[in-house]
């Protein structure tokens, strides 16, 4: 019954009625191939292992009735009006990149519509499985919506599958997916946004101030701007008069961490800026968890991530586990790394950021363990110049300490297509200006945020100490790098910081996780700049002087340049920074030089590439940038072009 060639009865072992529709007794009415042996020499009996392709189809279809019954919400057909679209997305399709999957919905569903047809299951079965012309439905039969004829061009997209609680009724419902005609097709996709008009994915926040300011002169907007320094100022000074800080009923070690800030006064501007996220202060003075939800603050895009094990779970495991992460932090690769971890390690204890060090036997019965280690980053100064460091990264997905959140939100940072993106409708918004830019940089960010009381048993670091050979544990107080539930509260928090600065001051700014980029004319550089530092300042926030340059026409943020020097002809340009174009080529180079890479120099190299061909967008650079038939590589973002034959050199 669901096109098998031979007659043979399956039995299922199943858990829930809706399976029930499946069991279905062969009516007889057509043949049936022989057991035994095949002409071919094998037995029958193996070519009968699989299920057919119908029963699978409607085992499927039983299951999604079951999910819609049970609250599950069907994906959309098509690409819906302010659906959540990345601006990544969006850029690469106004560029002529086709996404891979099914990351972005078609514009227009394939579909007009669909017929339902129910009726007995020898006439389904007769029906066409393409309709090239008006058929008829039979008498016997009824349809949703209510039709007298199968349209032309109709396709059967549902097998006839039975719909009744038992077998013998004669109920199957069969499904037909009806062709859009010409004009109604032009009267739906009319007038609708295309994904490639990335500037609709400009943050609401900032299109508003574009907005509103499109009809302001520069003086009236700087005005209001200072009117509300002026009213921040006098409030921050009221709040410290009156000793209001909002960490009354904050644990001691928040207190210590949380020193320099004011989450009165934090609370204030959050809420006078319109942001959704009014609870942010009082988690920030409680502290954040580490593990079970993740707290959110409606300010990101609704995307649920779901939990794989409980916190119990994970602090049952902690005595099996602890040994195991002890053994590895003994494993030292670079010992040049190791050594600055460890440097780094000491110097935040002594700020009182992690307490320590503990010896295994120090540690309590449930405390989970985390090793640490370390990786080396380029960062740039505000001169220009590059110099390395060393990232302690806290490995919280090996202790499983990520794996027991669950979130309803996802974190969209604001990345290079935002910038692009806000620079481009504030030139249609305000017209052409000579504009410039600098980057901005939170020191420390995840050390101005503390942990919850709760979360303190959950947050030991291992890492070794060079000097002794062996390793230490120390439990951090604040957000550690590489937990889920930090990053969250962390972002939560520079989102804060970004919208009150954008709502309230006046500023064209994005942010990156901890980086923000600013935008002035020239004319209003100082009175911008003079807003952004008073609002880090009120709120008890330090930015990294070392990274912080003046405004400039040319800009380096996220690890490529932005330059505004054609601003004025309303002409932005972004490229990868020389020196890393650079680095990547000297890397290639010495490979091949080398003939051979290790394992750790290939991770290396992959992610280089992907982040240098991520800025990379249209269909020519694009197909240079992947991976090439076998002997040949070309690597568009160095220029260089290697082969066997120098004559295929374009």
């Amino acid at each position: 019954m669901y096109g098998a060639t031979r007659r043979k009865r399956t039995k299922v072992l199943c858990n829930h009625q809706c399976l029930a529709p499946l069991g279905l007794e062969c009516d007889g009415n057509h043949p049936h191939d022989a057991w035994g042996v095949t002409s071919s020499g094998s037995w029958a009996t193996a070519a009968e292992v699989e299920y057919p392709h119908q029963l699978c189809q409607a085992w499927a279809h039983c299951l999604y009735r079951c999910f819609f019954a049970l609250g599950a919400i069907e994906s959309p057909q098509e690409l819906v009006p302010n659906s959540d679209i990345s601006l990544v997305q969006a850029s690469k399709v106004a560029t002529g990149t086709q996404l891979r999957g099914k990351k972005l919905k078609p514009l227009m569903k394939e579909y007009d519509y669909f017929l339902t047809i129910q009726g007995p299951q020898c006439i389904l079965t007769e029906l066409p499985a393409k309709c090239s012309h008006d058929t008829p439905v039979p008498t016997t039969c009824t349809t949703s919506p209510h039709s007298s004829h199968i349209p032309a061009q109709a396709k059967r997209i549902k097998l006839p599958y039975q719909v009744g609680e038992k077998a013998e009724f004669d109920r199957w419902e069969t499904v037909y997916g009806i062709s859009w005609t010409p004009q109604a097709f032009i009267e739906r996709a009319a007038g609708r946004s295309h994904p490639g008009h990335f500037l609709d994915g400009v943050h609401p926040v900032l299109k508003s101030m574009f907005d509103s300011g499109a009809n302001k002169s520069l003086s009236c907007r700087a005005k209001e701007r200072s009117e509300q320094m002026r009213k921040w100022i006098t409030r921050a000074s009221e709040l410290t008069r009156g000793v209001e800080d909002g960490k009354d009923d904050s644990p001691c070690h928040a207190k210590v961490i949380l020193a320099k800030k004011n989450l009165k006064l934090f609370e204030e501007m959050i809420g006078a800026s319109g942001s959704p996220d009014l609870g942010l202060a009082k988690d920030i003075a409680q502290g954040f968890n580490l593990m079970g939800d993740i707290p959110i603050g409606s300010v990101y895009p609704v995307r649920p991530s779901y939990a794989t094990l409980l916190p119990e779970q994970v602090r049952r495991m902690a005595d099996v586990a602890r040994p195991a992460i002890w053994e590895a932090a003994k494993k030292i690769m670079d010992p040049e790394v190791a050594a600055e971890v460890h440097r780094i390690t000491l110097e935040e204890r002594d700020k009182g950021w992690l307490r320590g060090p503990f010896a295994p036997q120090d540690l309590p019965k449930e405390a989970i363990l985390t090793r640490r280690f370390g990786v080396k980053q380029s960062s740039t100064l505000s001169d220009g110049s590059r110099t390395m460091k060393v990232r302690p990264i806290d490995d919280f997905s090996e202790s499983l300490v990520n794996s027991t959140n669950s979130c309803a939100e996802s974190i969209q940072p604001m990345a290079v297509d935002s910038i692009l993106a806000t620079m481009v409708y504030r030139d249609r918004s305000w017209g052409h200006e000579t504009l410039t830019g600098k980057t901005i940089d939170l020191r420390k960010a995840y050390k101005n945020l503390p942990l919850a009381t709760e979360a303190l048993g959950d947050a030991y670091l291992c890492g070794m100490n060079p000097e002794t050979g062996e390793p230490e544990a120390f439990q951090t107080l604040v957000l550690p790098f590489g937990a889920r539930a930090a990053v969250m509260g962390f972002c939560r928090t520079s989102y804060a910081l970004w919208r009150i600065g954008v709502s309230l001051f006046g500023l064209h700014w994005t942010v990156f996780f901890d980086n923000y980029f600013l935008v002035a004319s020239e004319l209003e550089e100082r009175h911008v700049d003079m807003a952004q530092r008073l609002l880090f300042q009120i709120l008890g926030w330090e930015t990294s002087s070392e990274k912080e340059a003046e405004f400039r026409s040319i800009s380096k943020i996220l690890g490529v340049q932005i330059d505004l020097s054609d601003s004025r002809a309303g002409l932005f340009s972004v490229c990868n920074v020389a020196a890393r174009a650079a680095e990547l080529t000297q890397t290639i180079d010495s490979i091949l030089e080398r003939g051979q890479l290790t394992s750790a120099e290939m991770r290396v190299l992959r992610g280089r590439l992907v982040f240098a061909e991520s800025q990379i967008f249209g269909r020519l650079s694009g197909l240079h940038a992947k991976p090439q038939p076998m002997g040949t590589c070309c690597w568009c973002c160095t220029n260089r072009y290697w082969t066997q034959d120098e004559s295929d050199v374009p």
